[in-house]
């Protein structure tokens, strides 16, 4: 390391509220959730989106 420069391993953890892991505080974009897996009843989609929400592609429901 070079003297004088910020020490940038002392940089405080994150929680992440939806998969519960931790990231750098400034760096969330780096974070890769492990949220809960979700899988659709009807197509079978597995979403990480934390309600499970995505274009279903057997969704009929305009018939």
């Amino acid at each position: 390391m070079i003297t004088g420069t910020a020490n940038y391993d002392d940089v405080p953890e994150a929680m992440c509220g939806i998969c519960g892991g931790f990231y750098k505080a400034d760096e969330p974009e780096d974070h890769e959730c492990k949220g809960p897996e979700i899988e659709c009843d009807i197509c079978g989609h597995i979403s990480t989106e934390h309600e499970g929400r995505h274009y279903c592609c057997e969704d009929n429901s305009n018939e």
